[in-house]
């Protein structure tokens, strides 16, 4: 049984696109909203102040200039959205380097549907409650 506390509006930022496109699945399948998928980060801004997500799923590797952490500080700083990163990587440089951007979580892929749901409902109640 899924539990939504709210439905989320959420971006997707992903490279590789059938990872993104099965990820907007998920998402839709667990009661929220997959509102865009982006691959490149300077895109990803540019969408994020367009379409004012209520939560973000990026990844750590990005085609382009800016990589996913890059890309999350200036979210985080311009617009306030919580990011979950989801990464292949998951050696302790790469999560001592996330850390840096404050995320809200961090999903290794391949990634579960069960993980998908708990993390977008935790994310969105925490955020929510530290920001009423």
């Amino acid at each position: 049984m899924n539990y939504v506390f709210r439905k989320a509006r959420i971006l997707i930022v992903e490279d590789q696109r059938i990872i993104a496109l099965d990820l907007a699945s998920t998402i839709r399948r667990v009661g929220h909203d997959a509102i865009g998928i982006e691959s490149k980060g300077e895109k990803a801004i540019k969408t994020a102040e367009a379409l004012k997500p209520d939560l973000i799923f990026m990844d750590i590797s990005l085609a382009g200039d800016l990589d996913g952490i890059e890309t999350a500080k200036i979210i985080k700083e311009k617009l306030k959205i919580p990011v979950i990163y989801i990464s292949g990587n998951y050696d302790n440089s790469t999560i001592e380097k996330s850390k840096s951007a404050k995320a809200y979580g961090y999903l290794i892929k391949p990634i579960e549907d069960c993980d998908i749901s708990t993390i977008i409902n935790a994310v969105i109640y925490r955020f929510d409650s530290e920001n009423c």
